[in-house]
């Protein structure tokens, strides 16, 4: 670790000890890794930091289908917040930020300015560039955010951090998920050491959390059928779309099942692509205007294209293998137009 990171720790330590009221946060449509990171944040500064006296978790909603799967994680369904203007934020010390990039991924229309006195705290493992001012950024771009976390504790409080049975439960599981069952590029040797440290002592079904991470529930299927009938190919890459009539489907979370499998697990063996992207709706809660927006979800296989950098046309981010951004566009077509000129201005770079 070199030292530049030990002075972030050291600051992370010294807000957390002056802390009385904290929020902890992560991005809406909460999955297992965001969930299992969260949650063992809270249990890890319950257990060391008595001079917090409230912490309090916030996520606006939906909850991933996926999370209400693992025991584990059942815990979270509590703190979705249905109401995002009644979030009171200038009441809390500090703001901790997990497995995002800045608060707001986590409450897009919210006035950053208006929380001067608050302190606000980034710690992710995503490559994305936050979009506001932080206290403390802590990042470095592990596979899942709760290795991330238990790493970073485990520095900070050395001999006196003692993981319980969940709490090592919950660092696997978040691993487990966002890797896909360790296979991605991500995955690094201290993911190994962990997994081997926590194997015996708090056993996880890990076969059960990648195929319940990557289920796709019957609610989806209509959505998931029509991104297969919209497919199209490119000249090594696919793209697909939500018709403009199931858009209208108030199913926010059957939509968003649908597009994660879709990316995360139906374009990877499709032959001749090595990348590509889904546009779908998104929520109207997360803005304030009344523009329409299409969330665009881009993925890569085996680092052959960054993605991260169309996103960021668009104000979006990520990091190599997989990124998302908003687009404002009259329709999804529209929308996708919008998203291949870009690429192709990006091509003749």
């Amino acid at each position: 670790m070199n030292d530049y990171h030990k002075l972030k720790l050291e600051k992370l330590n010294s807000i957390l000890k002056s802390s009385e009221e904290i929020l902890l946060t992560t991005h809406p449509n909460i999955d297992i890794d965001a969930a299992a990171s969260i949650l063992l944040f809270k249990s890890i500064i319950e257990n060391h930091y008595k001079n917090i006296k409230k912490i309090d978790i916030k996520v606006l909603k939906p909850l991933s289908k996926h999370v209400k799967y693992i025991e584990e994680l059942s815990e979270i369904e509590k703190y979705i917040v249905e109401d995002k203007n009644d979030l009171k934020l200038k009441t809390y010390d500090s703001i901790f930020v997990i497995d995002a990039a800045d608060l707001l991924n986590c409450f897009a229309s919210i006035n950053i300015d208006e929380l001067n006195d608050t302190r606000i705290v980034v710690i992710d493992h995503h490559d994305q560039t936050p979009l506001h001012k932080l206290d403390l950024y802590i990042n470095d771009l592990a596979p899942a955010a709760t290795q991330q976390i238990y790493l970073d504790f485990r520095e900070v409080l050395n001999k006196d951090l003692v993981i319980t049975e969940l709490q090592a439960k919950l660092i696997q599981i978040g691993i487990i998920s966002d890797s896909a069952g360790l296979i991605t590029e991500r995955v690094n040797k201290n993911t190994y050491k962990i997994m081997a440290e926590f194997r015996d002592f708090a056993n996880v079904d890990p076969q059960g959390i990648v195929i319940n991470s990557y289920m796709i529930p019957r609610e989806a299927n209509e959505f998931f059928i029509n991104f297969v009938g919209n497919l199209k190919y490119r000249d090594g890459f696919c793209y697909t779309y939500i018709s403009d009539e199931l858009a209208e489907v108030k199913n926010e979370e059957g939509i968003n099942l649908a597009r994660r499998y879709f990316t995360d697990v139906y374009l990877k063996p499709l032959e001749g692509v090595n990348w590509g992207f889904v546009v779908r709706n998104s929520s109207s809660e997360r803005f304030n205007d009344t523009s329409k927006k299409w969330y665009v979800s881009f993925r890569t296989l085996h680092g052959n294209k960054d993605v991260k950098e169309i996103a960021e046309e668009f104000n979006g981010g990520g990091h190599t293998l997989a990124a998302a951004c908003y687009v404002e566009a009259p329709s999804s077509l529209k929308a996708v137009d919008t998203v291949l000129n870009v690429i192709k201005k990006l091509d003749a770079r």
